[in-house]
């Protein structure tokens, strides 16, 4: 008769440790041990640290069986980190209207799609550390042009989130050891759009608006224009 492989909870769990099949479906609990007092022993001994012990090598002899552990299964289903990047994406914007990013001076305008414009091209590459960030909001990425190689940055100047163009390597703001959160935005992609929010300042967005004008931030969504395509070259 085939006998279903448990999975158990791993030590670091808490209590109670629940003993499950390979569906999920619970098969038993174990409550946290007590504290057990010793006449004449001192402070009360805790049996749980030999009982992780324990687990910890009933782990170790349930793996090499091949049982799998419930910890096992979040771990494998949790998103991993981003394998290293060694050039940024790159591709072209444009907005629900058919304007695209164009670069005037040290400005990213719109202007509509023709054959007589050349869009400027973007540079995209994903934060290292999201997991250090605000989850749900969106893929953080650091978002640039290529030539000439600048980032855009949000900044507060004069008390208002304000949206700038800065000389700054894309690939070495990926590579500090923590996430530069004013070059930072919150990439979500809905339906064939995407919206870019600040990550410096959370409820403000990439927003475009008539012919010509630059890019800015808004926090007025209904008002402006924040959805945008992104077209990442292959």
């Amino acid at each position: 008769m085939h006998t279903p492989k448990l999975i158990l909870q791993s030590k670091d769990q808490t209590w109670p440790l629940h003993i499950r099949d390979p569906k999920g479906r619970r098969q038993a609990e174990l409550q946290e041990p007590q504290r057990v007092q010793i006449p004449g022993s001192g402070p009360a001994f805790h049996p749980r640290p030999l009982l992780s012990h324990f687990i910890v090598l009933k782990m170790s002899f349930l793996k090499d069986l091949g049982v799998k552990t419930e910890s096992e299964d979040l771990r494998r289903d949790e998103p991993q980190c981003c394998s290293e990047v060694n050039q940024p994406h790159t591709g072209e914007v444009s907005d629900s209207n058919q304007q695209v990013w164009v670069l005037q001076g040290q400005t990213i305008v719109t202007v509509p799609r023709s054959n007589s414009v050349t869009p400027v091209t973007v540079t995209v590459v994903p934060c290292k550390y999201p997991e250090s960030l605000e989850q749900g909001r969106g893929v953080p990425i650091y978002l640039g042009i290529e030539n000439p190689e600048m980032c855009l940055s949000c900044e507060d100047i004069e008390g208002q989130p304000t949206l700038q163009l800065k000389e700054e390597k894309i690939l070495h703001l990926y590579n500090e050891v923590e996430p530069v959160d004013p070059f930072l935005f919150y990439r979500l992609e809905i339906h064939s759009t995407s919206t870019f929010e600040s990550v410096a300042f959370p409820g403000w967005f990439i927003a475009s608006s008539d012919r010509g004008h630059p890019i800015f931030l808004t926090s007025h969504q209904g008002e402006n224009n924040v959805n945008f395509n992104l077209s990442i070259n292959a």
